[in-house]
């Protein structure tokens, strides 16, 4: 057993297992680094985009090509639905239907 020990040891962090090493990924070979996540968003009041899940009253629009964690205006909105983006307070994206 000891001697089992001691090989492993040796050899397995050298041995390519994948998915050993944990990678977040957010498209195709976008790599998200602490850099990229502190980069600011476009300005987003206005825009307009489409309910990618129903939002009761939080949920994830597409904005562009891209999707963002939102809060409805207090009402509930269906899957589909194009929204537009009326404030943007901290952390809160708050959007209505169109």
């Amino acid at each position: 057993g000891i001697i089992l020990m001691f090989i492993l040891m040796k050899y397995l962090p050298k041995m390519p297992i994948p998915g050993f090493i944990l990678q977040r990924q957010i498209g195709a070979g976008r790599v998200v680094t602490p850099e990229a996540a502190s980069e600011p968003e476009p300005e987003l009041v206005g825009q307009e985009g489409v309910a990618v899940m129903d939002l009761r009253p939080v949920g994830k629009v597409a904005i562009g090509d891209r999707r963002y964690d939102v809060i409805s205006s207090g009402e509930f909105i269906k899957k589909g639905t194009k929204v537009r983006v009326i404030a943007k307070e901290q952390m809160r994206t708050i959007v209505e239907a169109v």
